[in-house]
């Protein structure tokens, strides 16, 4: 089996492309159980453990941009239809080279508290 690489842009193209097909399986007529069963196995776990990870490193380096991102991730998903547009417009940006974010300009713009 071949490895992913374990970049950044690759983790976020590999997560944008499994979570654009979980979307599209969610709305889709006729999907298996099976199908389904997998592709829930391999997300729920490692989504939790990244959104974990990601915002703990966040919240210790950019304390102020960890909690507006916390905001607007709760407000995608307390609304539901924004996480679907989302994923697919970021999945789109990446595909296409454009950062992908809520405000992706600003996050060239971070204060690193250390």
């Amino acid at each position: 089996m071949k490895a992913s690489p374990n970049t950044p842009s690759a983790i976020i193209g590999d997560f944008l492309r499994a979570g654009t097909k979980a979307l599209d399986l969610h709305y889709a007529e006729n999907v298996s159980l099976e199908t389904a069963r997998d592709l829930l196995r391999a997300l729920v776990p490692v989504n939790a453990l990244g959104i974990c990870a990601l915002m703990a490193e966040l919240e210790q380096v950019a304390p102020d941009r960890a909690h507006r991102i916390a905001e607007r991730l709760g407000r995608a998903w307390d609304a539901g239809d924004d996480v679907w547009e989302l994923l697919h417009d970021w999945h789109d940006q990446h595909a296409r080279g454009i950062p992908v974010g809520f405000e992706p300009p600003a996050t060239l713009d971070v204060e690193v508290r250390r």
